[in-house]
């Protein structure tokens, strides 16, 4: 019962030790805790499917964040003129 738990608390120790910076790393982590603490809750308020409608809007706006971050991050080498 407690398996999926214990595989995302090695998954995170194993990411937060390679992460550049830990402090924003655990915050990111705390705050995702508390994001999906106010869906369960939203989900008892609204119902299930209210909120598959609510994650599916939360992974969207992730996958555009992504996006639009790795074209940002996109830099072209510099040329070298032939002479």
């Amino acid at each position: 019962m407690a398996l999926p738990l214990f595989f995302a608390g090695i998954l995170f120790a194993n990411l937060y030790r390679a992460a550049d910076s830990p402090g924003a790393a655990l915050g990111y982590n705390l705050f995702g805790a508390m994001v999906g603490g106010v869906m369960e809750y939203a989900s008892m308020a609204w119902g299930v499917n209210a909120l598959n409608l609510l994650s599916l809007a939360a992974y969207g706006g992730v996958a555009l964040f992504l996006v639009y971050r790795s074209r940002s991050q996109v830099r072209l080498a510099p040329t070298v003129a032939i002479q």
